[in-house]
């Protein structure tokens, strides 16, 4: 039997199409593949090489065409976090 904290625990999960996060019966499109995403894995890259070489999330947001908040989501790993 499943318990309630495994059933709502968030997975991975790889098709051949495209990776998706399950969460209990709904699943998102990560990455490039979601219709709505504004970076790729490339830019993603490029932003965490730039920010460990010193730029700002302001000056990376600028560079990017982002949001500050974006850069700082994707710099904490909370979105593009499966992008390493």
């Amino acid at each position: 039997m499943i318990s309630w904290a495994q059933m709502n625990k968030p997975r991975l999960n790889y098709t051949k199409r495209s990776p998706s996060l399950k969460v209990g019966d709904a699943s998102r499109r990560l990455g490039e593949v979601n219709g709505r995403a504004k970076l790729t894995e490339a830019s993603v890259k490029l932003i965490r090489l730039r920010s460990l070489a010193g730029l700002k999330p302001a000056a990376l947001a600028m560079l990017s065409g982002v949001s500050r908040q974006s850069i700082e989501n994707v710099l904490s790993g909370k979105t593009w976090g499966h992008v390493k």
